[in-house]
């Protein structure tokens, strides 16, 4: 599968351009393990330092895999610090750890996420690779990243290599909770959104979730950068004649097309003086 960061860094920004936090139990979560995040921000800085990785995406990957608690490895949550233990689910086998942050480097070094330009489209991107690419392959949007936003979608690995397409996460993505700390902070905001290129303040925007309900993501395989540009171009007139009909749509369109080309001329009528006025 050829899911690169270069290939989908758009999409995913054009995601977390239009992110938004659900509202009840939902966000009151998101805002909760904000704080959380915010209040174990000494031992994720530790991790920071050794691996360049920003400290408040460490807690939002540890948020997920055991909903902050120190007694849970990045790697999948397993609490064997201190036990003398290794892991037994994905990634197996490694340890034992005395500590939360020795762990930490060494789920993050698995990783290999040293000398990356940080930014919201590469949180999210590296959310994904992090926990695996299963849903890219099934084509939804992954409740790592937007459980409890308004692009989740139903489906998750409720177990290793066990994916359920009906699971409704009760999580809170990495996305959505990063998310929430940008409200909850505004100058945590700015570092967030730092190196962030929004495309839709582009002159060609393409827009998420072709042929989805409004504010719901049309599938994982929306973030990549040229899947979505063609369609979104002849949407209306798809849209056009499924809701009005062939006659009105094929009126309509002939119309569109009459004013473009009359405008074309018209602009080129306009021109014509000035043009020979400079010669």
């Amino acid at each position: 599968m050829n899911w690169t960061y270069e290939r989908t860094n758009k999409g995913y920004a054009k995601m977390w351009d239009t992110i938004s936090i659900k509202g009840g139990a939902d966000r009151t979560n998101a805002d909760s393990f904000a704080r959380k995040i915010i209040a174990g921000k000494k031992q994720y800085q530790a991790v920071e330092a050794a691996t360049g990785v920003p400290w408040y995406f460490i807690g939002a990957l540890h948020m997920r895999e055991s909903s902050c608690n120190f007694a849970g490895v990045l790697h999948n949550g397993e609490k064997i610090i201190g036990t003398r233990r290794k892991t037994k689910l994905v990634p197996s086998g490694r340890g034992p750890f005395k500590t939360w942050v020795e762990a930490a480097i060494d789920a993050l070094n698995l990783k290999n996420l040293r000398g990356i330009t940080w930014c919201p489209a590469r949180f999210g991107y590296e959310s994904e690779r992090y926990n695996g690419l299963g849903n890219v392959s099934r084509g939804v949007n992954s409740s790592y990243l937007w459980a409890a936003s308004n692009h989740e979608q139903l489906g998750k690995f409720v177990a290793d290599h066990k994916f359920d397409p009906k699971f409704d996460d009760p999580q809170i993505g990495t996305l959505t909770v990063l998310k929430a700390l940008c409200e909850l902070d505004p100058v945590l905001a700015v570092e967030i959104n730092a190196n962030h290129k929004s495309p839709m303040s582009t002159k060609n925007k393409v827009l998420i979730g072709v042929g989805a309900t409004t504010g719901v993501g049309a599938g994982a395989n929306e973030a990549l950068n040229d899947t979505t540009s063609t369609l979104d171009l002849i949407r209306p007139v798809i849209d056009m004649f499924q809701n009005y009909g062939t006659t009105i749509g094929v009126v309509a369109t002939v119309a569109v097309v009459v004013g473009v080309v009359g405008w074309h001329f018209y602009e080129k009528y306009q021109a014509g003086p000035n043009v020979e006025a400079g010669v």
